[in-house]
């Protein structure tokens, strides 16, 4: 992976990219039945990186630098970044997650900060064709359909959820980035005029700001200031942030069953400070979880750290959250530790168990940047000292 000090040199200035400006993206979160019980079923997956001969030009090549998304739906994946070497704009899609081809809308000429979103028969993109702000929509990830979004000249798009509920847009206005914009389109398909400012608060997450599930929408507004909001419907907008004061970055979230996790990190405030750890809410990553009963946020139980002498095995200073999917069976969390690519899965949103790294190869990387799950195939997308690189994996329940 090169010289020890051109690889740590890499990171740290990565990292640093990451607490400014993460480079965290949501897997979108799946629409799911009730979890089983962890007591009576267990997950088992498995994991295979995909060679890169096998992979388009282009997907090997995505910029770190900036966000990489991936997204599932019935059709399968895609993923969305920028081509390193082009700089123009980059979208990839798969039936089955291992044959990739390239499916830019062909009028495309710019893609929004968190471009992609997927849902049942549909998924969708976010972006610009001659400078004029759009959305198109494909039931097979290859042939697009243009949705124009009203009175969205002058604004930035950021990001784009898609569920039961419709699918919904946001975005700032140009000249003043404090005023908020939300477009909904009910079936997906025709989109209303902008809400202007439904929430209080919202500003250039590092993190995808939107995810959808089975009963609406999660806005979250991760630097500085964490809120947390939740619609129904996509036009009335719910403060729901009491629990979450004391995070220092939010997201990604998601939701699987009645539980949404959303994952952060309480900053130790660097060297040299004298900040002392709170024993109920220490440095490092964490999982805050909040249920259909109403109840505020809570910090919920570690992430496993792994188990020596595999890699990565680290403390919760040195893990970071980059993205989070739902499968038909369970969450799937990656992003990094110590370093090298982290994966996670948990069944119930409170038992958070980590995949073996040398096993399956996550030491060869310095992070996944993005997962996306379609039914129990899961996509990670990773990068190392020079390329980006895609897993594949299955994720299922066993009896215990």
């Amino acid at each position: 992976m090169g010289s020890s000090s051109e690889t740590t040199s890499l990171l740290r200035d990565h990292m640093r990219r990451q607490i400014g400006l993460l480079v965290v993206l949501i897997g979108m979160a799946a629409c799911s039945a009730t979890p089983p019980s962890p007591k009576q079923h267990a997950l088992s997956a498995n994991w295979q990186r995909l060679p890169d001969a096998e992979l388009p030009a282009g997907l090997t090549d995505l910029d770190v630098t900036g966000p990489i998304m991936a997204a599932g739906w019935d059709g399968g994946f895609l993923i969305a970044g920028t081509d390193q070497k082009t700089s123009r704009p980059a979208l990839f899609t798969s039936s089955d997650g291992r044959a990739w081809r390239r499916s830019l809308p062909r009028a495309a000429n710019g893609l929004a900060r968190w471009p992609i979103a997927a849902f049942g028969e549909s998924a969708y993109v976010v972006g610009t064709r001659g400078g004029k702000q759009t959305v198109w929509r494909s039931l097979d990830g290859t042939s697009w359909e243009e949705l124009p979004l009203a009175a969205a000249t002058g604004s930035t798009l950021s990001a784009v959820a898609a569920g039961p509920e419709g699918v919904v847009v946001i975005g700032t206005d140009d000249d003043d980035p404090e005023t908020v914009k939300i477009w909904h389109a009910t079936k997906g398909r025709q989109f209303d005029t902008p809400l202007i400012n439904p929430v209080r608060y919202y500003s250039d997450t590092p993190t995808a700001p939107l995810s959808a599930d089975s009963d609406g929408f999660l806005l979250v507004c991760g630097v500085g200031t964490t809120v947390a909001y939740t619609s129904n419907n996509g036009i009335d907008w719910r403060d729901i942030s009491p629990g979450l004061e004391k995070v220092d970055w939010l997201g990604p979230a998601a939701r699987y069953g009645s539980t949404w996790a959303s994952f952060g990190y309480v900053s130790d405030g660097g060297p040299g400070s004298d900040e002392t750890p709170d024993p109920d809410n220490p440095f490092g990553v964490g999982v805050w979880t909040r249920g259909d009963d109403g109840q505020n946020w809570s910090r919920s139980s570690k992430l496993d750290p792994g188990r020596l002498p595999d890699a990565g095995v680290a403390p919760p200073v040195n893990a970071h959250v980059q993205s989070v999917a739902v499968s038909d069976t369970a969450f799937i969390v990656a992003g990094n530790a110590d370093y090298v690519g982290a994966v996670w899965t948990s069944p119930d949103g409170q038992v958070w168990t980590k995949q073996p790294t040398r096993a399956n190869g996550f030491d060869k990387i310095f992070q996944f940047d993005a997962v996306a799950a379609s039914g129990s195939r899961v996509v990670l997308v990773g990068y190392g000292p020079i390329k980006t690189n895609v897993w594949l994996g299955q994720v299922t329940l066993v009896s215990k």
